[in-house]
């Protein structure tokens, strides 16, 4: 995936990480959360959270999770979606309907 680039995308959630507060080397304080969701080819990627949508993250395990202008970050060489908007939906029925109007998942790999 490009880095910059700004997708949308969907998946199960598969773990929740717990809340990371640091300071970056400017002395900026911050507070992040991982969340790895699989798509349907079983690949997985991180989505981080940030700043009170990091705080106020409450879902369950292997519910589906859609965000619409994620960005593709990349740190150390590992790459993650930063969620950067409020347009994130969940869904916690598997066979909902609405959910197959995503015809295609965003998580792929070179």
């Amino acid at each position: 995936m490009d880095a910059n680039k700004i997708v949308d995308t969907f998946g199960i959630i598969r773990s929740i990480h717990e809340i990371v507060e640091n300071t970056t080397k400017a002395g900026t304080k911050f507070t992040k959360r991982s969340v790895t969701i699989e798509d349907k080819n079983k690949d997985t990627i991180d989505l981080v959270f940030w700043g009170q949508r990091a705080v106020n993250f409450e879902v369950a395990v292997n519910t589906i999770i859609t965000v619409k202008g994620a960005k593709i970050n990349e740190y150390q060489n590992v790459q993650y979606l930063s969620v950067l908007s409020d347009t994130v939906t969940i869904f916690n029925d598997t066979n909902n309907a609405e959910i197959l109007r995503y015809t295609s998942i965003l998580i792929y790999r070179h």
